[in-house]
């Protein structure tokens, strides 16, 4: 039976919906377990027959993980995630600036030397970070962990805003200088706040990628006072007896501020990403 061509487009797009649906459920289906396993008695989670939902909704997992100093890792996590978001932003902006709007020798290849940085295992820098932060006193620190975990986000940050800089016009700045300001200040008043979407789109990858980070939390912190969210669920599951339910609680709580900031800067994050894409 040949199709009329309208009928071929309602059966091309039906076909893409279907497909953009399964890859969502696949994609959010392990989440959905966790969050609605972190409410389940833990007979339920170790039952021979599973189910999505719970037959007894409780909150006793989440009253065992919160009397289990979780506020601690909680805000070790916000406090890292946050200082490694200013550090790289500050030092890639400017670094970006530096090789957008000068004739930097062999600025091009310097860039994607800075980027294979990115491909670097994390093991093999955590390896190296853990010497030379022992050397200097910064072992099991958080100026350490903040330096070593920047090192990850700086290569990528700066491929980033080099790209999206490079879209703003030069004339902008040299009517800035004209008007007598100087190099710091064009960047901060005149490109900045042009590049506010993809210096955004950094600022969330960063933020997320010190957010979920474990190697390097894993390798340079061993105080419990200041483990990361991330590391002290990782121990948690490798715990013997751990229960699943505490598990699966602190990984619902761990999602919850990325879930915030994503649904909070979504707009910028598409448009700052696109830019860079195109460029």
């Amino acid at each position: 039976m040949k199709l009329k061509p309208k009928q071929k487009r309602i059966l091309h797009k039906a076909c893409l919906y279907s497909l953009v649906l399964l890859a969502t459920a696949i994609f959010f289906y392990p989440i959905i377990c966790v969050i609605l396993g972190s409410f389940k008695p833990e007979p339920e989670l170790i039952s021979l027959s599973p189910r999505l939902l719970p037959i007894n909704w409780t909150l006793a997992n989440y009253e065992s993980v919160f009397r289990m100093a979780i506020r601690t890792y909680f805000k070790n996590s916000v406090v890292m995630a946050s200082i490694v978001t200013v550090f790289t932003l500050a030092l890639s902006s400017y670094t970006a600036y530096i090789l957008t709007r000068f004739k930097v020798p062999g600025g091009d290849f310097f860039a994607k030397m800075i980027l294979l940085l990115y491909a670097l295992p994390d093991v093999i820098i955590g390896i190296a970070f853990y010497i030379v932060l022992n050397q200097i006193g910064l072992l099991d620190t958080y100026l350490g962990l903040a330096f070593a975990q920047t090192v990850i986000t700086f290569p990528f940050a700066i491929w980033i805003l080099r790209a999206y800089f490079k879209m703003i016009p030069l004339e902008l700045d040299e009517a800035a200088l004209m008007d007598g300001a100087g190099r710091f200040r064009t960047l901060i008043l005149i490109v900045i706040p042009i590049a506010l979407p993809g210096i955004v789109a950094t600022g969330i990858f960063t933020f997320i990628t010190s957010w979920n980070e474990f190697t390097l939390a894993s390798i340079l912190i061993s105080r419990e006072a200041l483990r990361t969210m991330p590391v002290r669920i990782g121990l948690l599951s490798m715990t013997e007896g751990a229960y699943m339910g505490h598990i699966l609680a602190f990984c619902t709580i761990a999602m919850i501020p990325v879930f915030i900031f994503l649904s909070i800067a979504m707009r910028a994050l598409v448009k700052g990403l696109t830019a860079g894409a195109i460029k």
